[in-house]
């Protein structure tokens, strides 16, 4: 079925502090000095995740600037136009480096605040989730007034259930032979993947993601026992909201309401954690709607202003969502 939103938008372009060209899609609102909402997007995704067709069509988003931006680790393996001068570089999920989500990040929020002076509110999927928690315990951008996690992910966990925990190790020495012998984008074996929908990851990236306490080992609800797991969330002193689907997370045996009681054990300096469950898959397919208007809804709570639609007689805002937790 083709469709096309009824919010305009355009095309926009950043260069990251690094040097990298990255691609959006930006839809002002009606109003001067109204809030940002920023989208980063999960694993080899890019601005154009399927809920983000239903978050532009809602009427209670008109309240928002609505930035969907692109990381250099869009795609699983992709290219990149980076460098000085500039050269077209393989890149995507495949060969991204987690740090360089700072840099990326940054250079959105930068885009945002000179269209619009008005605060921020940051949001990821899956990886994208841990990618704007580390940026905001990073650098305590003032800017940004609340963070929306959908579906964050135990990248670790979910990555021995991927392939074995008993083979992780050996995973892991085979990938730094690799770097040893000058090879860091060499693939790895068909049968080290990451992610639900089993992709293909570097030596460099998978030593990165899973071998050192690194950055990217931001969520721990597999019981792992990480030493870094958190230490990013308990930094955060924002809002947080936090949106899962009902099955399919990677969030280990217990499910997603412990993950949801988990964070807010675990964000100490946050003022409040919502939580709200959909149904659907890890895309929250079938339940978009649902999924983007409790968002909005909860980003409207957290900055305090209201929001057109929803709104019963009294101008107080439904909540639809049976599953609230």
């Amino acid at each position: 079925m083709s469709r096309a939103t009824k919010r305009l938008g355009q095309l926009v372009r950043v260069t990251t502090q690094k040097g990298a060209e990255l691609t959006g899609f930006y839809a002002p609102a009606d109003k001067d000095d109204l809030p940002t909402l920023i989208y980063t997007h999960g694993l080899s995704g890019n601005f154009d995740t399927n809920f983000n067709y239903n978050l532009l069509d809602l009427p209670e988003a008109q309240a928002f600037n609505i930035l969907l931006t692109t990381s250099t680790g869009h795609g699983n393996i992709a290219t990149t136009r980076r460098g000085d001068p500039p050269a077209i570089r393989l890149t995507g999920s495949a060969f991204e480096l987690f740090a360089d989500c700072v840099a990326d990040i940054q250079a959105w929020i930068e885009f945002a605040a000179a269209q619009s002076p008005g605060p921020i509110v940051l949001w990821g999927h899956s990886l994208g989730a841990s990618k704007v928690t580390h940026y905001l315990a990073e650098t305590r951008d003032p800017r940004v007034r609340a963070l929306a996690l959908a579906s964050p992910s135990d990248l670790p966990g979910g990555f021995s259930d991927n392939v074995g925990s008993d083979k992780v190790p050996g995973f892991i020495a085979m990938a730094q032979d690799y770097v040893a012998a000058g090879q860091p984008d060499k693939l790895m074996p068909d049968d080290c993947v990451i992610g639900l929908l089993r992709q293909r990851i570097s030596a460099r990236t998978l030593l990165d993601r899973f071998a050192y306490d690194g950055p990217a080992d931001v969520f721990d609800f597999y019981s792992r026992g990480s030493r870094r797991a958190f230490e990013d969330l308990a930094k955060i002193d924002r809002p947080i909201f936090v949106l899962y689907c009902k099955t399919g997370e990677l969030v280990g045996p217990r499910g997603v309401e412990t993950a949801i009681q988990v964070i807010r054990e675990k964000a100490v300096a946050a003022p409040a954690v919502e939580g709200l469950v959909v149904g659907g898959n890890h895309w929250y397919v079938g339940f978009e709607d649902e999924a983007m208007s409790g968002l909005i809804r909860w980003a409207a709570r957290a900055l305090d202003i209201v929001c057109t639609g929803n709104l019963n007689p009294d101008g107080v805002m439904v909540k639809s969502a049976e599953d609230r937790v």
